[in-house]
């Protein structure tokens, strides 16, 4: 193998979505001139965005060739965007340098975007402060019963949100003709109170 070709030494401490304490790669040992398993030729260290984002694409990019490879037609989707606001009223970026680098690696491999970070905050914005309340789990005490003493969580939805989100990526497939438009039926019609109910005994 030569320094053209480095092999990956990772620690062995799991990560989720790709999201490294830090990442070495390095040639292979007695490769190249000159080359050594002590020369690294880059070195990321612990709390450095730029390993977990190139890790991140990395892996992203495996599931769009193999997928590809299979005759699937694979879709980027960046992440949707949580309830955290500045003192202004305003949406402000949870995600880091991730949502742009799954842009980067769509317009790299040629592959349909949706950009929920982008459509998801337009909507939260939209909402406001109280407004989003209804679309994240912030129920009152006795309102559900999986939450019998409330909650307040700004990361998940609850069923009025979830529905908003999914109205936001099946508008962009629509759009951008990943799927044919009669594919999709109702998009932007309201779902009444009374159809999303709760069962009150388990299994919930």
């Amino acid at each position: 193998m030569s320094p053209k070709h480095p092999t990956w030494r990772r620690p062995a401490t799991p990560a989720a979505l790709g999201v490294v304490a830090a990442l070495t790669i390095v040639p292979a040992a007695g490769t190249g001139a000159g080359a050594s398993a002590a020369s690294p030729v880059r070195v990321y260290v612990a709390g450095d965005s730029t390993a977990s984002t190139y890790v991140y694409k990395s892996y992203f990019s495996q599931y769009v060739d193999k997928s590809r490879a299979k005759g699937a037609i694979p879709v980027l989707v960046t992440s949707a965007e949580r309830r955290r606001f500045t003192v202004a009223g305003v949406i402000s970026p949870t995600h880091g340098a991730y949502p742009a680098a799954m842009r980067e690696l769509a317009a790299a491999k040629r592959v349909p975007l949706v950009d929920l970070t982008a459509s998801s905050t337009a909507l939260w914005n939209r909402a406001g402060v109280e407004g989003t309340k209804e679309h994240f789990l912030h129920l009152a005490a006795g309102q559900h019963p999986n939450h019998p003493d409330g909650v307040q969580d700004n990361t998940h939805f609850q069923a009025f949100g979830a529905i908003e989100v999914a109205r936001l990526v099946a508008t962009s497939l629509r759009d951008q003709g990943v799927l044919p438009a009669a594919a999709f039926r109702q998009v932007t019609a309201p779902v009444p109170a009374g159809a999303i109910t709760w069962p009150t005994t388990p299994p919930y």
